[in-house]
Formats: C-alpha cells, sequence, structure tokens
C-alpha cells in the first residue's frame, strides 16, 4: 500500500522526488517541523505541489488508496491539523503556491494559499497601501488563516479575513477543481470561510482589500507585582472599558495575563488625541506603567505586532484553551475573583502560562451568525488560555487549564460556551459542536454532498453523517 501510493504521488508531481517524502525517504524526518510537539505525527506523505493541477493529482491518489488528506500552510494549528493531526495521512504542503497580484480596478489581491501573513501584508501594502484583516504572527499561513476564521488587530474595523475572500480555486474530494463564490458553489464558499479544512484544499484566494491605515498608536500599560486581588482589580476595570457599546471600531485591545504581571495592550487607529481621549489610562483603579507611541506607517504597526508574536512562532509543548464572552453575560466581580484566586494558588507543572483577552465586537458583530461557517460574530471577548511545559505536557498543567475553564463555566450554569477552531483543543470530545455551533448542521449536510468518504479528514473536522440526518 505505501509503495503504491509513493509511486502515485511521484507521477502526480511530475516524478519530482524532492516534492514527496514518505517514511521510507532519507529526508522524510526532517520534513516534519511539527509545531505542537506535545503531538507528535508521522503522515504517510508529504507532498510540495507546485500548481492546483498537482494538488489535484495528489488528493487522486490519497482518496484512491483510502488516506485522509489535510493541507498545511503555515503550520501553526495547536493540534498540528495541518499535519493531519494523526498519523497515517498524506499531507499538501501548499509552500509552492504563493503567487501574488493585485488587479487595481477591482481592489483585489490573488493570493496563493501557500503564502504567508507576513509576506502578504507587505505585497498588499505595495499594491498601493492596500491591506485585509488578519492575526500578528507573519508566519501564519493566509491558507488556514482565511478558512478558520483570522480574527487580529482590525478586525473590529473590517472583520476577520475571512470576511475579504471573494473567491477561492479548489480541489474537492474527487480531485475536480472548481472555483468557488457567491454565483459559483456559494454553498462552498460559505463553508470556506470558517471550515475550509474539512471539504477541499484551497489553492488560491481572491480578497478584497482595504485602504491600510496611515499609521495610529500603539500602547502598552503595565501591571507588575500584582496580588489575586489586585489583578481582578484590573480584569474589572477592563471588562468595564471594554463592554462600553459606544467603544469605537478603531480601537483594538488585548490583555496579557501571566503570573503577577498582566499587560493592556493594543492600538488605535487614529490620532493621539483621539486615543487620549477615549480614557483608557485613567479606566484603571490601579496606576500603570505607560508606554504610548505614535506610529508612522502601517507596515511600522504590524512590525510591532510581529514582534510581540515572535514567541508564538517557535515549536514547543503545550496546551491551550479558549471560550467566548458574550455582552450579555459579562463576567461578575464574584467570577473575576474566583479566576485569580484560581491562577495564584492551583498547581501547575507548566514552565510558563498566560491568558490572552482580546476583544472583538465591532465590525464582526455587524455579520450575521449563519452568514458564513464561522458562527461567533455576537462575542464580546475571548478568553485564550495557553500552557508550555519542557518535555510532554502533563496531566496537572491540563487540568490546571481545564479547570480555570471551570471556574467561569460553573458561574453560568445555564450558558452555552463556545470556541474557536483558530485556537484549537484536540481534548474537547465535542469539539465541532464547540467550533461552529448552529452552523454545524448545514456544515455536516455539504460535507455529506461533496466528501462523503471524509478525504479531509483531521480529528476534530466536520464529520460526515447519515442523510436522513438532515433530510
Amino acid at each position: 500500500m505505501a509503495a503504491r501510493l509513493s509511486t502515485c504521488l511521484l507521477a502526480a508531481l511530475a516524478s519530482n522526488h524532492s516534492a514527496v517524502f514518505t517514511p521510507s525517504s532519507p529526508n522524510y524526518n526532517s520534513s516534519l517541523t511539527i509545531y505542537n510537539l506535545n503531538i507528535p505525527i508521522l503522515p504517510a506523505a508529504v507532498t510540495y505541489p507546485s500548481s492546483t493541477e498537482e494538488v489535484a493529482g495528489v488528493v487522486k491518489c490519497a482518496a484512491e488508496g483510502n488516506y485522509k488528506v489535510q493541507a498545511k500552510g503555515g503550520g501553526h494549528s495547536y493540534g498540528n491539523y495541518g499535519w493531519g493531526g494523526e498519523s497515517g495521512e498524506v499531507v499538501v504542503n501548499l509552500a509552492n503556491l504563493n503567487g501574488y497580484s493585485y488587479d487595481n480596478s477591482t481592489g483585489y489581491a490573488t493570493v496563493g494559499a501557500g503564502s504567508r501573513l507576513g509576506s502578504v501584508t507587505t505585497s498588499l501594502y505595495n499594491s498601493g497601501e492596500r491591506a485585509v484583516a488578519h492575526g500578528s504572527c507573519p508566519d501564519v499561513g493566509i491558507g488556514g488563516h482565511a478558512t478558520i476564521g483570522g480574527v487580529g488587530p482590525t478586525s473590529r474595523q473590517w472583520g476577520a479575513t475571512i470576511d475579504h475572500v471573494v473567491s477561492a480555486t479548489i480541489v474537492l474530494a474527487d480531485s475536480r477543481i472548481v472555483k468557488v463564490s457567491e454565483t459559483e458553489h456559494p454553498d462552498l464558499l460559505w463553508a470556506l470561510k470558517g471550515a475550509g479544512g474539512s471539504f477541499f484544499v484551497v489553492t488560491e484566494f481572491v480578497l478584497r482589500t482595504e485602504a491600510a491605515p496611515t499609521g495610529g498608536v500603539s500602547y502598552t500599560y503595565s501591571f507588575e507585582g500584582l496580588n489575586a486581588t489586585a489583578q481582578a482589580q484590573v480584569f474589572r476595570d477592563f471588562q468595564i472599558f471594554i463592554s462600553n457599546p459606544n467603544l469605537s471600531w478603531e480601537f483594538y485591545i488585548m490583555m496579557v495575563g501571566l503570573p503577577q504581571v498582566i499587560e493592556i495592550t493594543g492600538a488605535f487607529f487614529g490620532s493621539l488625541d483621539d486615543f487620549n481621549a477615549l480614557g483608557l489610562e485613567q479606566a484603571f483603579s490601579i496606576a500603570p506603567a505607560a508606554n504610548v507611541t505614535v506610529i508612522p506607517n502601517w507596515l511600522d504597526m504590524v512590525a510591532i505586532w510581529a514582534n510581540e508574536a515572535a514567541a508564538a512562532e517557535r515549536p514547543a509543548y503545550f496546551y491551550a484553551k479558549s471560550l467566548d464572552v458574550m455582552p450579555n453575560a459579562l463576567l461578575s466581580n464574584e467570577t473575576i475573583d474566583s479566576m485569580f484566586e484560581y491562577l495564584t494558588t492551583t498547581p501547575d507543572d507548566a514552565l510558563t502560562y498566560q491568558l490572552e483577552v482580546q476583544l472583538v465586537s465591532g465590525a464582526m458583530a455587524a455579520v450575521a451568525s449563519n452568514a458564513t461557517a464561522f458562527p461567533h460574530r455576537d462575542v464580546l471577548y475571548w478568553i485564550f488560555a495557553y500552557a508550555a511545559t519542557n518535555g510532554t505536557v502533563s496531566k496537572t498543567t491540563i487540568d490546571f487549564l481545564d479547570g480555570f475553564n471551570d471556574v467561569i463555566y460553573s458561574a453560568f450554569p445555564n450558558e452555552n460556551f463556545y470556541a474557536y477552531a483558530g485556537y484549537v483543543d484536540p481534548l474537547l470530545s465535542n469539539g465541532p459542536e464547540l467550533y461552529w455551533a448552529d452552523n454545524l448542521p448545514r456544515l455536516e449536510q455539504i460535507k455529506t454532498i461533496y466528501d462523503h468518504h471524509d478525504v479531509f479528514h483531521n480529528p476534530q473536522s466536520v464529520p460526515v453523517v447519515s442523510s436522513d440526518k438532515w433530510l
């Protein structure tokens, strides 16, 4: 079986031995750059196609051999889902599909799915100072980012990365190459915007672009040496400030919490006077150390975020979780106290842990929850919890993060909390339900129509269901 797969893949890739690696290849191990070291993966093959037609050939070989397939862009999935999420899958590494062009007449950019955010940002800016919404890590691949969600510093102004996708070229499970748009296979375009990896391989995107901000204000407010009571007070003040429904959409903010340190950081895409008028520094009961800088242009602002995110680019042993907080279910003072009491008294084996609390809403909430496969439009802010360890993540650390979420769950026994598929938690037993919420039944229907053999698969992908479930 393995030899037959290798022969088929070589034929699909023009007999280019440097474009396919199997366990018998001399350089197989060096081809594996696993991001989450806690989840070792040994693919059946790693392929490097150079065209959409070659991707189709790879998918055809895998499907005929009953292998599962996943595409790898940047490879930053927390569950290593770009590598399949489990051993034995065929990986379509999109690194060679990194073309770029820009149409001045439409303002649309055509971007290869193997491109990284850093190069896309630079190319867009060089095309008449254009931009799209995306996250802060420059080495993240657009292929995953624009099919999961893509939440970042400009999402309150422009929505998520998926909201910029006008059309895409994809390869289906039967190896057909099709274009998806509002007029061509609109059901697949809908699925792409939040769950694309469960349905096909995207090889190229057409993106609607925005005029890049001309600059803005970068800020960090630091609170150090805080006990649990003081940390809780900072969080309370933070939540009050960001829950203002009239807060400018040009304002981006995130709270990063480490043991005994909290940083409030972000950007404002306007003047320093308008930033100061927001009253952010004065919103805190405890005076912070302030660092506020006027940034002259968009690329300089992006470079600041890239520097801050540099540590997240490195492979590590880690575990992470996410949960959403809605504007009508804000955390009570008692719950916030319990959160920080838990964090400062509960044992863990982590080298480091941190909370990231990111405000969204704004333009994100201006889109209906069923308009795209990504359903989390009404979320006010996300809480992301992350713990890195020295070697295999222990049950103690897993229980530590699970227990943190449980503190919040227990305060809202009748509330449904969801998770963000871009911050995947591979230990969730009901991942699809939490990632796609009320949109899951429609996704299951589309999956069953277009990929009823579940060729495109990871441990938490949209499942194939019996047709009588939705007929």
